[in-house]
């Protein structure tokens, strides 16, 4: 991504250089309108959501579909956990042409224990959806007790919050 997502003016001048290379935006979008809007502006080859930023699973999916009815190319946006991964690969699951995935190849130690299944790159490269239910990965509960930061919040006597005991 050349520049921040909210930069269409940029992003379609630059476009209309490039004609041996697609564009890719999107990652910064914080709503499916956001991502629409430089769907139609930016002259993107691809849209790349983040489906924690833009407000899940489901958001993720109506820019997917938005973007195949379009001529775009829907990329998920991650590079932290599995579980994430699985999110990010939900919106466009089943949508054949699709097949760029951004893959976390160098997690961080608590990113690459935090779920007891791993989602790994087949023989040809390619990552699939997870086939269980829910995301298809469960978190270990002992890996997140192991990076569990107890915390309060407190407004007076008044505690609105308490770490959760896992």
């Amino acid at each position: 991504e050349p520049f921040i997502s909210e930069a269409l003016e940029a992003y379609g001048e630059l476009a209309a250089r490039c004609d041996q290379v697609e564009l890719a935006g999107g990652e910064g979008c914080h709503n499916y309108h956001m991502a629409r809007r430089m769907m139609d502006q930016a002259g993107l080859g691809y849209i790349q959501i983040d489906a924690g930023r833009i407000g899940g699973i489901s958001q993720g999916k109506r820019v997917a579909d938005y973007a195949q009815a379009r001529g775009l190319t829907y990329v998920n946006h991650t590079f932290t956990t599995h579980l994430a991964l699985s999110a990010s690969l939900q919106p466009f699951a089943g949508l054949e042409e699709d097949v760029i995935c951004e893959y976390p190849v160098e997690p961080s130690a608590m990113a690459r224990d935090l779920t007891r299944e791993k989602i790994l790159p087949d023989d040809e490269g390619r990552v699939h959806v997870p086939e269980g239910p829910g995301l298809g990965v469960t978190s270990d509960p002992q890996t997140l007790q192991k990076y569990l930061v107890d915390a309060e919040i407190r407004v007076g006597d008044e505690v609105l919050y308490t770490t959760p005991k896992i």
